[in-house]
Formats: structure tokens, C-alpha cells, sequence
């Protein structure tokens, strides 16, 4: 999927830490596309990183050749121009890179959407009611994005209603609250289950960044197992 994205230029300095994954993206020629890395070592001047392939294949690179990386975290997602030192293909394959320069933040336009299986709880939103008042419902999420969600639930909900959801991510521990969501279509799958779509229309901006740092580390996750 094509991510679109509005890019801020980001005047500090961006520190990637060991074990971090990293998209490398190429724009044209034969490897056109996004593969997966992570940051194995650091020194003073880079990073060595994990050496991208495509279908087991280690991708051509020349020396001097510059490169293009998306690094996701929970504070925010960046993208960044890095450049090629050295490689290596036997034993093990990396590649050295030049620390990130030319460093721009991101703010998404249209999200990476990836099933998942959450447990969750909305509400529909009363503004004449106190929050802590409103009737809980136990659901599932069964696929999220920074823009939305797709949830399983028991009971119907109305299309162009609010909803109060929330959410602990996974490997996270503080939960995601009363995020306020608009219903965009209330299918019913069977006698006692329903398909409800959201789209968020209130969410703080740190919330936001946790599920896209999730979305993209599950999107990695699945790579590397090539189950996508």
C-alpha cells in the first residue's frame, strides 16, 4: 500500500538505537519498492544495519550510493537520507551507512491498515452523559490504522453515530482512552456478531503514534515471515 505523507523538516538530531527496524527504500530500477532492515551496530560516524533483500536475494548496492529510510517509533516516524560506506555479503551480510541526515518527520494523510486481534471496549458517546457513566461494551479490534479501526461486537451500532474506544496495544501497558470515532458502516455478520467500521475524528496526536509505530512493526513482522 502507498502511504501518503506530508514532510516537516526536522532540525535536531535523530537518534537511532540498536535493534531499531528500518524501512530502505528504493525509487526506481529493477529493486523499486520498500524492504525491511534493522540497526545491528553503531559506531560514532553510522550504523551498520541489516542487508535488505528481495525473495532471499541480496539487493545491489553500490559505495557512495545514497539511501532513502523510514524509521517508525512511538514518539514519531521519520524518513531520512543516509549514504553507503562499505558492505559486506559473507558470512553474515550488512551494510554501513552514514548517520541520518537530511531529516524530515512525517505526518501521515492515509494509514498501513493490518489485522490484528485486540481486545477493546466502546461506547456510544452521550455528550449529555459523564464518560465514566456511559454503558462499556467488550469487542474486538480486528484490524487498525492511524486513521480507524474495524471492530467485532455483539450488538449493532447506528452509522454517523460516536463511539468511545478503547485500547491497551499490544507490548504496550498504558491503555488508549476515549477515542472518539465516527461510524462509517455497521454490517452484521451472523445472528449475534457484528462488523463496525471507524474512523477517528478525536485522538491525541501521541496515541496516533503508538498505533502507527504498531502498525508498522506488525507490517515488518509479517515481512520477515513472508507472510506479506
Amino acid at each position: 500500500m502507498e502511504v501518503k505523507s506530508k514532510r516537516l523538516k526536522f532540525k535536531g538530531k535523530l537518534d537511532v538505537p540498536i535493534e531499531s527496524d528500518l524501512n530502505i527504500i528504493i525509487s526506481k530500477g529493477k529493486f523499486k519498492g520498500e524492504y525491511v532492515s534493522k540497526v545491528l551496530e553503531k559506531t560514532r560516524l553510522g550504523l551498520i544495519i541489516e542487508y535488505p533483500k528481495k525473495d532471499d536475494e541480496l539487493i545491489p548496492f553500490k559505495i557512495g550510493n545514497f539511501l532513502f529510510a523510514r524509521y517508525h517509533t512511538k514518539d514519531g516516524n521519520y524518513e531520512f537520507e543516509t549514504r553507503l560506506v562499505a558492505s559486506q555479503k559473507e558470512p553474515q551480510p550488512f551494510l554501513y551507512v552514514m548517520n541520518p541526515f537530511n531529516i524530515y518527520k512525517l505526518q501521515f494523510r492515509s494509514y498501513v491498515r493490518v489485522d490484528t486481534m485486540i481486545n477493546a471496549e466502546a461506547a456510544e458517546w452521550d455528550e449529555e452523559k459523564e464518560i465514566d457513566l456511559l454503558e462499556k461494551l467488550p469487542c474486538k479490534i480486528i484490524n487498525i490504522s492511524g486513521g480507524g479501526a474495524a471492530l467485532k461486537t455483539s450488538k449493532p451500532f447506528q452509522k454517523n453515530k460516536k463511539l468511545l474506544l478503547s485500547f491497551i496495544l499490544p507490548g504496550q501497558e498504558t491503555p488508549l482512552e476515549n477515542i472518539v470515532s465516527n461510524i462509517i458502516r455497521c454490517d452484521k455478520e451472523s445472528e449475534e456478531e457484528y462488523k463496525v467500521i471507524l474512523e477517528y475524528i478525536s485522538i491525541k496526536d501521541s496515541d496516533r503514534d503508538l498505533i502507527i509505530h504498531y502498525t508498522y512493526s506488525e507490517q515488518i513482522r509479517l515481512k520477515r515471515k513472508g507472510l506479506i
